[in-house]
């Protein structure tokens, strides 16, 4: 069994579904945002050193607010065309599968649907689909071999000090005549007195 492919969505007359992925075009894009942005460091930088490290891209960001009718302008259509769009659209939010966007402006891989919605009137052959999509980053897990002398080397514990019980210690405790010298050196080292 062909394992499924990704959702291509992009801007043209059909709606394919070949090789157990789908192709769902959008009959017109009303209107397209592409947000991009990025996340800086909130600590100072160090002078020379590469501003870049210090900025950390974040997903991309697509709306589109689109149509897929039953019968386009440009191609051939059939009755249910625009129900066979929408159901492509559910199927990616509710399974969360990565989708492939190609605007005009750019082409989006590993994007997924973040909300959808639509209006349809009725007597319309159409839909008007609202797309939010958010790219995620996909990283490749590596599995590393350490150099024989480091696995050789043992690592050494971590132990803290003992604690010794020594008991009972007598405390001191001044004489009065000790306690007035201490007060009297107090006072002139307040008042600066030699």
């Amino acid at each position: 069994m062909a394992q499924k492919q990704e959702v291509v969505v992009k801007f043209g007359p059909s709606i394919l579904t070949p090789d157990g992925g789908a192709i769902l075009v959008l009959d017109a894009a009303v209107s397209q945002q592409h947000s991009l942005s990025a996340r800086v460091s909130e600590h100072p930088v160090e002078d020379g050193a590469d501003i870049a490290d210090h900025i950390q891209p974040e997903p991309v960001r697509l709306t589109i607010n689109g149509i897929i009718s039953a019968f386009p302008l440009h191609s051939a259509g059939y009755e249910g065309r625009e129900i066979d769009g929408w159901n492509v659209l559910r199927e990616a939010i509710q399974t969360g599968r990565t989708v492939t966007v190609s605007t005009p402006l750019a082409l989006y891989t590993n994007m997924v649907l973040t909300s959808l919605s639509t209006a349809q009137e009725k007597g319309q052959w159409a839909v008007f689909p609202a797309i939010e999509l958010r790219q995620i980053r996909i990283v490749q897990q590596k599995t590393v071999q350490l150099p024989p002398e480091i696995v050789k080397k043992k690592p050494q514990k971590a132990t803290a000090p003992k604690l010794v019980d020594v008991g009972k210690q007598p405390t001191d405790v001044p004489t009065a005549a000790q306690g007035k010298t201490l007060l009297r050196s107090a006072l002139d080292l307040l008042t600066g007195a030699p």
